[in-house]
């Protein structure tokens, strides 16, 4: 979502996106100048890149020894994500549920990652000369992200939650046996 966001932002709002954050794009004023590819990219990227690169750093010094497999009561959005794909995903990528450690899959997913920004992107640039078709555009990342965003959510407070619930409910069942606390039926 946030290179089309961004490329939209410096297309159709550039003069609040420089009074908000003076001199870092440095694009020049709309009417003097014909907009190409690079001017496009370049800014939009650099923006992602901004968040990519100490992403990657963090998680070769801190984000690698977190997550559900590794012990945490919370996941990174790396382990989530490699967690839930598809077999074929999962072996292309070389992931290991069992050894979430592993630099090489996190960089493919990195770099798979990087690459669909890019394409995210190139799609903000091919609208850029039509307002309509840039919100439409927009709209539908928004719309895809927001439903992938709720999905989880909805995942996260029902079958993630009633799932802790139930091993802790059993947790105490087995307890309470143990201890001939509970009745048999």
């Amino acid at each position: 979502m946030t290179p089309s966001a961004c490329a939209w932002s410096l297309r159709w709002f550039k003069e609040d996106v420089d009074e908000w954050f003076p001199g870092v794009f440095g694009i020049p004023p709309l009417e003097n100048h014909n907009y190409g590819f690079k001017e496009i990219m370049v800014g939009t990227i650099l923006a992602y890149l901004a968040w990519w690169v100490p992403y990657i750093f963090w998680w070769v010094v801190q984000g690698k020894h977190m997550g559900w497999n590794n012990g945490h009561e919370y996941d990174t959005i790396y382990s989530w994500n490699a967690g839930n794909w598809p077999s074929i995903w999962k072996n292309w990528f070389g992931y290991d549920k069992d050894d979430t450690k592993r630099f090489l899959p996190f960089l493919k997913y990195m770099m798979c990652h990087l690459l669909m920004g890019c394409v995210f992107t190139v799609m903000s640039w091919a609208t850029f000369k039509y307002y309509y078709l840039s919100c439409a555009y927009i709209s539908i990342v928004l719309a895809r992200v927001s439903y992938l965003g709720s999905v989880r959510y909805y995942k996260m407070m029902t079958r993630y939650y009633e799932s802790g619930m139930t091993k802790k409910l059993e947790k105490y069942v087995r307890q309470a046996k143990k201890d001939n606390l509970l009745m048999e039926s």
